[in-house]
């Protein structure tokens, strides 16, 4: 699974790489953009651009204060496209994987950075009151 990523334009060896793909027994890319992999694609997923998508980011970035922000959708999805959080969801559920990953990974972040979920919303970011690394 190649997710939000151009194998075959990040190594400076590509032929190498293309050999290597052309020999996966099935790949499925996830992206919001076709890019060179998408030809080696068995399935081939559109995630929804970053303007389409309500996320909670996983990364806090390290800085003098520690802040906390998500990424709240600006329009609905133009097309057919899904988060990838969603996507892994549905993924999990059709392989007969199903649990509580994402509410649970949410909820585990929220909890770590002692931030409210419906205060996060509300504002979009939040400075943290202690630092968390």
């Amino acid at each position: 699974m190649v997710v939000a990523t151009n194998l075959d334009g990040r190594d400076p060896n590509s032929e190498m790489v293309r050999r290597a793909l052309s020999k996966v027994d099935f790949m499925v890319v996830v992206g919001v953009m076709p890019s060179d992999v998408t030809e080696y694609a068995d399935l081939v997923l559109a995630k929804s651009t970053y303007l389409e998508r309500d996320e909670l980011p996983l990364l806090v970035g390290l800085s003098l204060e520690s802040w906390v922000d998500i990424h709240q959708k600006v329009i609905d999805p133009i097309y057919d496209t899904k988060p990838l959080w969603w996507i892994v969801l549905e993924l999990e559920h059709r392989l007969g994987l199903s649990n509580d990953t994402f509410e649970t990974l949410e909820k585990q972040v929220l909890d770590q950075l002692h931030v409210n979920r419906e205060e996060l919303y509300s504002k979009g970011c939040m400075k943290l009151a202690d630092n968390v690394y």
